[in-house]
């Protein structure tokens, strides 16, 4: 009985260590090659912390991401504390430009960003897109919307916009 105990205590013990999930702080600069995958690869409870420069998008499209966050543990990208607020561009402007980020999910926060050189600077969707947060961004030299939650048939639940 005993050793069946111990057992049972060693494989939840076990378990609970395997399957605990740890979040992490990302410190990204405009320097760091691969921050979109960073961004993209976020995970609950996770903090990215863009520090002053320009980020520019890779390829001639936009930037889709999708952040799937959890209600007590939202993911979180923001612009550094105390910095100049880093920027997200697109790769040209114009009237060929796509928008800098589409971005959907659920459970997440923008805080603190600016978004520049794009049809639309942030676009949500095209998924539907629920508890996000965009704090403090700033968005400009658009070719038209700067923020869109307008596709057909979605429903976008609580989204709020601040400062």
């Amino acid at each position: 009985m005993q050793r069946d105990t111990m057992l049972l205590l060693t494989v939840i013990v076990f378990c609970a260590t395997v399957f605990h999930t740890q979040s992490a702080t990302y410190n990204i600069y405009s320097t760091t090659a691969n921050w979109q995958t960073i961004l993209t690869n976020l995970l609950a409870g996770d903090v990215a912390i863009m520090h002053y420069g320009i980020y520019t998008t890779s390829g001639s499209g936009y930037f889709q991401l999708t952040l799937n966050g959890a209600l007590n543990n939202p993911i979180i990208i923001q612009g550094a504390p105390n910095e100049t607020r880093p920027i997200i561009q697109c790769p040209q402007g114009g009237a060929s430009a796509q928008n800098v980020m589409n971005i959907q999910g659920s459970n997440f926060m923008v805080k603190g960003i600016a978004f520049t050189k794009g049809s639309r600077g942030i676009r949500v969707g095209p998924a539907v897109t629920t508890n996000a947060i965009f704090d403090n961004i700033y968005i400009y030299n658009t070719t038209g919307t700067g923020f869109s939650a307008n596709d057909v048939g979605n429903e976008y639940v609580n989204i709020t916009l601040r400062n």
